[in-house]
C-alpha cells in the first residue's frame, strides 16, 4: 500500500494575538485545499506551534499512516522554527 503525501500550507497573517494567548508576535496560519480552495485549519505562532500544531498533525498521523509535506502558501517564506518531526515528513 503506497503511503499517502498530504500537503499542509502556511503562511502569516495579520492578527494582533495568537489563539494562545501570545500579543504583538507574528502569528502564522495553518490550512490545506479542499478541492483547489483554501481552508484554514488553525492560528499559531513561534511558542505555541510545538505544543498546539505538531499533536494534531501526529494524531492524524497515526490514524492515516500519512506522511506530511510543508509548503509556503503564495509568495510566503516559511520561517525556520516551522519543522515537523522526521518521522512525520515526506523523504
Amino acid at each position: 500500500m503506497a503511503i499517502r503525501i498530504h500537503n499542509e500550507w502556511f503562511m502569516p497573517v495579520k492578527v494582533r494575538t495568537c489563539p494562545c494567548g501570545e500579543k504583538k508576535i507574528d502569528v502564522f496560519s495553518w490550512g490545506q485545499y479542499v478541492f483547489g480552495k483554501y481552508r484554514k485549519i488553525d492560528n499559531f505562532c513561534k511558542s505555541c506551534f510545538k505544543t498546539r500544531i505538531i499533536p494534531r498533525l501526529s494524531a492524524h498521523a497515526n490514524d492515516c499512516g500519512c506522511l506530511f509535506k510543508v509548503n509556503a502558501r503564495a509568495t510566503y517564506k516559511i520561517p525556520p522554527w516551522i519543522k515537523l518531526p522526521k518521522k512525520m515528513c515526506e523523504i
